[in-house]
């Protein structure tokens, strides 16, 4: 996690509720003009889940990617993660697969 953290290339945001630490996303671009943006991962911690805050973090996350004018937008989701794919398929992502796992991509 420090490498990420230490690394210019990610950005880590993380949504207070109150005092508390709640959403998170880690996000960055690639491609050789960065036109790619990727959330790598999402997270909640338990007390958080089921309230509307992944959502409304998943649409800062876009709203990044769309000022950084990236042409495609994708998420990584593993395949056991149920929950994960179908909160980023409600997002409008669509499917394609890879070896390491579902990911969903949508296109601006």
């Amino acid at each position: 996690m420090l490498k990420i953290f230490n690394n210019p290339s990610y950005n880590i945001l993380i949504a207070k509720v109150g005092s508390i630490d709640g959403p998170f996303a880690i996000i960055y671009l690639m491609g050789d003009k960065k036109e790619i943006g990727v959330i790598g991962a999402l997270g909640v911690v338990p007390e958080f889940q089921h309230k509307g805050l992944m959502t409304i973090l998943g649409m800062g996350c876009w709203d990044y990617f769309k000022r950084k004018e990236v042409s495609e937008l994708r998420c990584a989701v593993h395949f056991d993660n149920n929950a994960s794919y179908i909160f980023i398929r409600s997002l409008g992502f669509e499917e394609f697969r890879d070896k390491d796992g579902y990911r969903y991509v949508y296109t601006f």
